[in-house]
């Protein structure tokens, strides 16, 4: 029987992950929630941040910005429920957004071609 940490085990599987990724570093977690607890700190999200997060989501994608914490500004979603609402997440960004966090649910991705980033960051220029 495997230890019970399966350290050992676990470790190769962050090597691997690592060599296949490219990085020095990778860090397996227990779920999707502790992943993003994960990257908030690695991007030291907190206090006095925002991060846009759909509003059409489950409790799991806003609790770890509040555990960091950085407040959650919930965006509408289209009209599908697939994606955001490009228009009122333009409006929700201010100083203080640090990220924004699509939450793909119901297996379907939003805005897989980066288009609104494109005309947002054409709009910018």
């Amino acid at each position: 029987m495997p230890a019970p940490a399966a350290t050992a085990t676990v470790d190769q599987l962050e090597d691997e992950l690592a060599d296949c990724f490219g990085a020095s570093h990778a860090i397996a977690v227990s779920s999707g929630t502790a992943a993003l607890h994960c990257a908030l700190a690695a991007l030291r999200i907190g206090p006095g941040d925002e991060v846009l997060v759909p509003a059409v989501s489950v409790v799991m994608s806003a609790a770890p910005v509040l555990y960091a914490g950085a407040r959650p500004v919930f965006v509408d979603c289209d009209e599908t429920g697939a994606d955001f609402d490009y228009d009122d997440l333009g409006a929700k960004l201010t100083a203080r957004t640090r990220a924004i966090m699509p939450v793909y649910m119901w297996g379907r991705a939003a805005d897989p071609t980066g288009s609104w980033v494109s005309r947002r960051a054409t709009a910018c220029a």
